[in-house]
Parts: structure tokens; sequence; C-alpha cells
């Protein structure tokens, strides 16, 4: 009887260990709301805690902090912002706002996003006239490797976070937030 217990118990230590061990997944973004848990995110006139808001661009014009609770304090997260809708942008394609790696989830949990890496400057949304309304989407990833080293990035247009996920070996997103805006004079 105990000898067939111990068994059962290695067989489940077998056949879960691989399952544990893969946890990373990468999915495509939805640039939209979605049922991911929502970033909060801090400017110095507005902060930005639902998804799909609409606000004046000008609100926008210097990013304070990014938070989220949660976390593993000692692994590494990258933070995106695009905007799909930037002229010029084809399918999977968006307008690089910002990119910063290497914030450990300890300072996240404290909206502290002055650690890690810029590898794009924040860029305040800049909607051109007659463009329409803009999703201006913010993402969090895991990084599943901490000895890499990220590709730099030379322009903002035409950015494919899906493909620039890939080659950089991160997880998810995890979490998002979204805001929308539009040219007003």
């Amino acid at each position: 009887m105990l000898c067939d217990s111990i068994k059962t118990l290695l067989l489940v230590v077998v056949v879960c260990s691989p399952v544990l061990a893969t946890t990373c997944q990468l999915k495509k973004p939805t640039f939209g709301c979605s049922n991911l848990p929502k970033l909060t995110v801090d400017f110095e006139q507005v902060t930005i805690e639902s998804c799909g808001n609409n606000h004046t661009k000008t609100l926008f014009s210097k990013l304070l902090a990014v938070s989220f609770d949660g976390l593993a304090e000692r692994k590494t997260y990258a933070l995106v912002m695009v905007d799909p809708d930037a002229p010029g942008s084809g399918e999977g394609e968006a307008y690089l706002h910002w990119l910063h790696t290497g914030v450990k989830g300890s300072g996240l949990a404290q909206g502290n996003i002055t650690s890690g890496n810029t590898i794009m400057s924040y860029a305040r949304p800049t909607p051109p006239s007659g463009t329409g309304v803009h999703r201006y989407i913010f993402y969090l990833y895991e990084e599943s490797n901490k000895d890499i080293t990220f590709q730099t990035i030379s322009k903002r247009g035409k950015f494919n976070l899906h493909k620039y996920a890939q080659k950089n070996e991160l997880c998810g997103p995890i979490a998002e937030n979204m805001f929308t805006t539009q040219y007003n004079e």
C-alpha cells in the first residue's frame, strides 16, 4: 500500500514537473482592453486605473510611475507603451512610445520605474490631425532571461511588439492598461 502511494506521488511529480517548468508563455498583444490585470499608470496630471477612458492629449506630457502588485520581487520585467493607430502602421505594428526593461517586481509594487534600462525614452501622445481616436496601450512582460541584452531600436514607427518580445524572450503580456486620445487644438 505504501509502495503504491509512493509510485503515485512520483508519477505526479514526473508528470507535473515539465508543466511547472514551462509557465512562461508569449501571447500576441490584443491592442485593446482585455481580461488581463490592469497596470496603474501615473502621469503628472492624470492617473490611468481603468482601461479605455478618453482624455485630452495634453494630460500625458510627463510619465511619472507605473505600478502593479503581486509580482515576484526579484524577477525583472519590461514595460512597453505603443500606439497601434499611428499612421502607416500595418497589421501587428504600432508606434513605440516607451520601452523600459529590467524593472524589478519590488519596484513595480511601489510604482518605481527608475531602475532598469530605457531602451526607448518616453514620447508623449501626439496623434496627428484628422487621424481620429488613438489607443495608447501599456503592457507588462516578464523577462525570462536575466542575461539577455535587449535589442536596441532605431525607430519608433512600425514597431512589431510581438516579434520584439519573441526575440528578447519575454513572457506575457501579464498586465496592461489603455487610454485613448485624439488631436485637439
